[in-house]
């Protein structure tokens, strides 16, 4: 119920930013960050309910989202911040780990679904190399990711005290 809860939450205020008559850069990039959030509490919610079980084609499809979280945010505050966006070149080296996971688990995703189900009930055997990258990657998007942006050498952040917030 509580994934439930968040879905409909998410999904409700990602139509609401696609309605809403003038939308700037934040608002888009916001808007995609809820979807996001939507599809990836989705999933959660189909392993509570065992969805899994009966499509198990589905296993794996959650890999790559969390590595998501941290750029949509970077993207949603430097909208909101910055002045100057980045080229889109730029924009795209921040999915290289997604797009990495993604091909990383090329092989998971080729198997059956009878195959792919006995993976998941052994803890990942024979996916041991993949389970560590994806932890290394997730952790050091959740935690390093911000520490690393050359923009806070720049002073960019000190424009966030002359904005003013319309609702």
């Amino acid at each position: 119920m509580f994934y439930f809860t968040g879905i409909v939450l998410s999904v409700f205020l990602c139509f609401l930013l696609l309605l809403k008559k003038e939308k700037n850069a934040a608002d888009k990039i916001f808007g995609g960050w809820l979807a996001i959030i939507a599809l990836h509490l989705l999933f959660f919610y189909f392993d509570q309910a065992g969805v899994y079980l009966t499509h198990p084609h589905l296993l794996g499809m959650v890999f790559p989202l969390p590595l998501l979280h941290g750029v949509f945010l970077y993207f949603y505050v430097s909208a909101v911040v910055e002045e100057k966006q980045r080229s889109f070149p730029q924009k795209l080296l921040h999915f290289i780990p997604f797009f990495l996971i993604i091909l990383l688990a090329i092989p998971f995703y080729s198997l059956s679904g009878e195959d792919k189900r006995t993976v998941f009930e052994s803890q990942g055997a024979g996916y041991e190399f993949f389970r560590i990258v994806k932890t290394i990657m997730i952790l050091g998007s959740g935690i390093f990711y911000p520490a690393f942006q050359s923009d806070r050498k720049s002073g960019i952040y000190h424009t966030c005290y002359r904005l003013r917030l319309r609702f």
